[in-house]
């Protein structure tokens, strides 16, 4: 992760994230649809980040993810909580806790991942972690409809 060119599988991770996104705003169709889910995806992608930062060790000492330090307890909770509510005027009760818990597990499962992978977080598994979250907001959004 030190080397900043991006390989061929990074790559394809950008051309079907994209592609996943792409087809879920689509799916989504009018305006009074697409607005709110991206608002929500957005909101949820990022507020699921202090669990991983929490939860598992850094992988390095160095880099993005060292610098931004380690949440507290409150304030995982006070993030989560945000972007609940949030996800909530944006959305309304069942979709908001569906995407809301899509959220947390794919987050959840990236960190576990990488935890297993590299011995903990990085930023760049912070940043894959809010991506792998916002696709699978849109794409619940997309099954709920």
């Amino acid at each position: 992760m030190k080397d900043s060119h991006i390989g061929s599988f990074g790559v394809l991770a950008l051309i079907f994230g994209t592609a996943i996104k792409i087809a879920a705003v689509a799916a989504l169709k009018t305006p009074e649809r697409v607005i709110p889910a991206l608002i929500a995806a957005h909101v949820l992608s990022r507020s699921v980040l202090p669990i991983i930062m929490r939860s598992i060790p850094l992988a390095t000492t160095t880099g993005l993810g060292a610098m931004a330090g380690r949440p507290t307890s409150a304030g995982v909770y006070s993030s989560l909580g945000l972007g609940l509510l949030i996800a909530f005027f944006a959305e309304f009760v069942p979709a908001a806790l569906v995407i809301f818990i899509a959220a947390v597990v794919a987050a959840v499962l990236v960190g576990k991942i990488a935890q297993r992978q590299f011995g903990g977080y990085t930023g760049d598994v912070l940043g894959a972690a809010e991506q792998v979250a916002e696709v699978a907001v849109l794409v619940n959004l997309v099954s709920l409809t």
